[in-house]
Formats: structure tokens, sequence, C-alpha cells
């Protein structure tokens, strides 16, 4: 599993769908939240992320949308320094 840089935190909850066992579900990613995404685009639809977050083992899809609104980008320490951002890519 890669993860991109920086780690987002849920500022409101966000609507995801879950695709375990072939089966599509809703769930709610809970304010608070610290959300890793695991890819930028998804069957070529710029528009869909897949993600995970802390407490949660399986892949959520959301819209990238979502995440650009109500999510805030972590600063995270690296060998080269400080990474920062403003909003998820």
């Amino acid at each position: 599993m890669m993860f991109t840089k920086n780690p987002v935190r849920v500022a409101a909850a966000i609507l995801g769908i879950s695709s375990l066992d072939g089966k599509q579900s809703p769930i709610m990613i809970p304010k608070g939240a610290i959300v890793h995404v695991l890819s930028y685009q998804k069957a070529n639809n710029k528009r869909l992320r897949d993600v995970i977050w802390d407490g949660h083992r399986e892949a959520i899809t959301v819209f990238k949308e979502d995440l650009d609104n109500r999510g805030t980008l972590l600063r995270v320490r690296t060998r080269t320094g400080l990474n920062t951002g403003s909003t998820p890519r």
C-alpha cells in the first residue's frame, strides 16, 4: 500500500463508498479522522480518490471535491525537512 506524501485531517464528515467483498455500501468518514490518499485517480476518473483512515483497514472511495473542501493537509517531517501544503490534491 503506497500513501501520498501528506495525510489529510477531515474537518467535517465525508461520505465514502466501501467495496468490501464486491458489495458497495455507504460509509461515513468521521470529523477529525486522519485520511491517507492511496491513489489520485480511480478508473481514469479525476474526481474520485481511494483513501484509508485511522482505525479503518479497507480502502474507501471518496470525491476529490469533498477532500478539497473538508480536509486540511497536515505537515509531515521528512528526511530533507518539513513538507507542507494547504489543500489535498
